[in-house]
């Protein structure tokens, strides 16, 4: 009697710990939100839009550089980090 009680109390054990393992399994595979990525690639899409209309509106008839490529990605993308920042620190969620 004895024996069979210490194989029920490991058998619990074991199904407990398996538990416990597909609960952490389970939230490490919410790690990644798709409303979030879509809501940072919409504003980054404004933003970079917004960037190059008026980088091409202040370079009207000058010809495009590389130099001039980079300053609008890095417009684009500082702009969509603030954006972003602003919106984790001010809108309630």
């Amino acid at each position: 009697m004895d024996k069979k009680l210490r194989e029920a109390k490991q058998g619990d054990k074991e199904l407990i710990i398996k538990e416990k393992e597909l609960i952490l399994k389970k939230k490490d595979l919410q790690w990644f939100k798709w409303d979030k990525l879509i809501t940072s690639l919409l504003i980054a899409l404004v933003v970079g839009g917004v960037a190059g209309v008026l980088g091409a509106i202040a370079y009207l008839e000058k010809p495009i550089t590389p130099e001039f490529m980079i300053t609008l990605i890095a417009i684009g993308y500082a702009g969509t980090d603030f954006i972003e920042g602003f919106m984790k620190t001010r809108v309630p969620k």
